[in-house]
């Protein structure tokens, strides 16, 4: 998904520097032709915590990024001077059985017993009008950081190959452009006390599906998120050992949470049938109308994807739930952490801490908003 290969004299595809340079040569110019960065600067940064920051272009004059939008259900072209930033949603992610046709032109398919990882992908673009789309997305990104440029491909899903397993898949989180803020955005900022350096620390907005990860200092003491739509964030800290979070109430919750609402969501979440047997909700936060629900989902039967005797699944996600009717919808799922314990038992699952300090915190539009999270004093590490 991303290489790298040595820069060309000029920035890559400048047709205004080939131009130059041809000029000062023809002129026997003294000293050594030079380009002048023409792109927009940012930062592409990827799951494994990587980054490069430099000049970004794409493939072409035009430097676009190609979107299905969800809601128009259509595509639109977005050129790069019009966007904020780009956040890569997982969608799915799975192993999956290669496998191949019995015949030509029929249904049946042989399974090889080998399997191969697979990530479904889901864009989120910001512009700088501050509409966001969301939908499956097409384009190449270049960044030039001065030595050498860097290629990644955007695509709605990406394949390794037979003996690689999820974790090794390393993908494009995030793009953002600097100097850039969305007409009415605003910015979160602010200091840790007590949260394991070594996590990640990540913002949602309680209507939005998108976990956007929060790059703090070296130190880790304080963190700094801009480029924000206005709305109610919560905060999600992931360590290794323990996942410290709050959820807020989604937008037109309705009436306060009641019993029967509850064990509705409790029923819908159930009745879902998936990879996981078991569902708990650990955390929930909403009305009779809307919710949004912190769920751990385990499976002990054995899978067809591992070999191993008496394993344990596990994986933890927010669900944001709408009741249409008389029957509640699942909006949108977000994927936080999952894990298998060979020998069952829940040795590799993390702890859920639930801090309240986490939770709603408004950004307003052209304003940033200091934050101050502490872990609770009997979870500190």
């Amino acid at each position: 998904m991303n290489a790298l290969f040595p820069r060309p004299p000029c920035a890559w595809n400048r047709r205004l520097c080939a131009a130059a340079g041809l000029l000062l040569a023809l002129l026997a110019w003294p000293g050594d032709a030079f380009c002048e960065s023409a792109g927009p600067r940012g930062s592409v940064r990827m799951s494994d915590g990587t980054a490069v920051s430099g000049e970004i272009f794409g493939s072409s004059e035009d430097s676009t990024l190609r979107v299905f939008d969800e809601n128009l259900r259509k595509y639109r072209e977005f050129k790069f001077a019009e966007i904020v930033s780009v956040s890569m949603i997982v969608e799915k992610e799975a192993m999956v059985d290669k496998f191949t046709f019995k015949e030509v032109g029929w249904d049946e398919k042989l399974y090889s017993g080998k399997a191969f990882p697979r990530i479904d992908f889901r864009a989120s673009v910001l512009l700088l009008t501050g509409e966001r789309a969301a939908g499956h997305v097409l384009g190449v990104v270049h960044v030039d950081d001065g030595t050498a440029v860097s290629k990644f491909v955007l695509n709605r899903y990406m394949r390794g190959e037979v003996g690689q397993k999820l974790d090794d898949l390393v993908y494009v989180r995030e793009i953002a452009f600097e100097g850039r803020v969305a007409k009415g955005g605003g910015a979160l900022a602010g200091r840790t006390a007590g949260l394991d350096g070594r996590g990640q620390l990540f913002a949602i907005e309680s209507s939005s599906p998108l976990l956007l990860p929060v790059e703090r200092t070296a130190g880790g003491a304080e963190f700094r998120k801009e480029h924000l739509a206005p709305g109610t964030y919560d905060f999600v800290f992931i360590s290794d050992e323990a996942m410290h979070l709050a959820l807020s109430p989604p937008p037109d919750a309705g009436g306060p949470m009641n019993e029967a609402a509850l064990a509705e969501i409790r029923a819908r979440v159930d009745e879902i049938e998936e990879f996981f047997t078991k569902k708990e909700i650990v955390i929930h936060a909403g009305g009779d109308r809307a919710a949004r629900v912190l769920l751990r989902k385990t499976r002990t039967e054995k899978s067809t994807y591992d070999k191993v005797e008496n394993p344990r699944f596990h994986r933890f996600e927010i669900w944001s739930l709408r009741k249409t009717g008389e029957r509640w919808i699942v909006e949108s799922r977000t994927y936080l952490a999952r894990g298998t314990d060979a020998k069952g038992g829940s040795a590799s699952e993390k702890r859920v801490v639930r801090v309240t300090g986490f939770g709603g915190h408004k950004v307003e539009a052209g304003k940033t908003l200091d934050v101050v999270l502490e872990a609770p004093a009997e979870k500190k590490r």
